[in-house]
């Protein structure tokens, strides 16, 4: 069974509710703001990540280069996106 980013957040900053629901005590305070982060923070990596079909274009771009040309070729491939 896979994990969700929510259920994997709260595994790693836990929230133990001590304090009262209309004043959360510092440590609440501090998980609830990582967990949030956590959950942000892996969605804009993973909108960042080429997809399979994206890396095996490149691949087969990149066999086509010469060796004098490639860099340039590669650089401009890449930043097309």
């Amino acid at each position: 069974m896979k994990e969700t980013l929510e259920e994997a957040a709260k595994r790693l900053y836990p929230i133990e509710y001590t304090g009262s629901m209309f004043m959360p005590n510092r440590d609440e305070l501090y998980n609830s703001i990582k967990q949030e982060a956590f959950i942000e923070g892996a969605k804009w990596q993973q909108e960042r990540m080429y997809t399979e079909e994206e890396v095996i274009e490149v691949m087969q771009f990149g066999r086509t280069m010469t060796s004098e040309n490639t860099y340039k070729a590669f650089d401009r491939l890449f930043k097309k996106q």
